[in-house]
């Protein structure tokens, strides 16, 4: 079997992609949470596989995680399930759209899985890598206007993917933390005190660089800044129509920032050509 592939990406055309390996080019198809995070033609590319033999086809599937991979695996081992079905799982698909394809229940998907975490857990981590990918490297080395700008980008990136927003609004409106689902819960409020942590430091360094006296701590400043920008998204994601994320994500940092006395001109809004 072919577990792991590494070569170069010579075509891209979703949702299959070609990798050349010292000269053998394998067609491989990947779900659209791989797709977008690919690097450009003529990059070096690694994708784990999972190698598919039928009566009329050989067909390779790459994924970007090994989470990724493993929740391929188990959809398909679900009467129902076929791989196609499962890549449209992985580009967003909720738990009903999989028992709709299946013409079963949610309740019998959830069954299938060993750890019923592990489907959300794939999601949560394709979004967070998605959402992830133009923050710099050191994170410990952030300051405020990078802070800003890592935000805004956080929700122009939802706003703007289908499969993001799709998989953020399962995380925050449909996904019940009870039984075994608990799992999950402790792994989402790890990356929540992280972020927190990491919010706090900034504004603290910044608050302190400030002319004047800071009107309150960085803890409590980092977790309003948490408060505003998961509220917002919350409403957003009920009512997509109601408003711009990014635009009303900017105003709304900016508008914090300035409240704590900081300068919030890295999320000034763009100027246009003519402006």
């Amino acid at each position: 079997m072919i577990g792991r592939l590494q070569g170069t990406l010579a075509e891209k055309n979703p949702p299959q992609v070609l990798v050349d390996c010292n000269g053998v080019g394998y067609e491989v198809d990947v779900p659209m949470s791989t797709f977008y995070n690919l690097p450009a033609l003529g990059d070096k590319v690694s994708l784990l596989t999972h190698f598919v033999v039928r009566e009329d086809a050989q067909i390779l599937y790459g994924f970007a995680t090994a989470a990724e991979r493993e929740a391929f695996r188990q959809l398909i081992k679900i009467s129902g399930v076929g791989p196609r079905t499962a890549l449209s799982v992985l580009s967003g698909m909720s738990v009903a759209d999989i028992a709709q394809a299946a013409g079963t229940t949610r309740g019998a998907i959830y069954w299938h899985f060993a750890d019923k975490a592990a489907l959300f857990d794939a999601m949560v981590e394709r979004a967070t890598a998605a959402l992830a990918a133009d923050r710099p490297e050191d994170q410990a080395a952030i300051d405020l206007g990078q802070m800003c700008l890592g935000l805004v980008s956080a929700l122009d990136g939802i706003a703007r993917h289908p499969h993001l927003r799709r998989v953020m609004r399962i995380a925050i409106h449909r996904v019940e933390y009870v039984g075994e689902l608990d799992a999950l819960r402790a792994r989402h409020l790890s990356a929540h005190r992280a972020w927190t942590a990491r919010s706090e430091r900034v504004l603290a360094q910044a608050l302190a660089a400030g002319p004047h006296p800071a009107p309150m701590d960085s803890a409590l400043a980092a977790r309003g800044l948490q408060a505003l920008i998961e509220g917002l998204l919350h409403s957003w994601l009920l009512d997509p129509d109601a408003f711009d994320l990014p635009d009303a994500g900017r105003a709304a940092v900016a508008n914090w920032l300035r409240g704590l006395g900081l300068d919030d001109g890295a999320c000034a809004a763009p100027q246009s050509p003519n402006g």
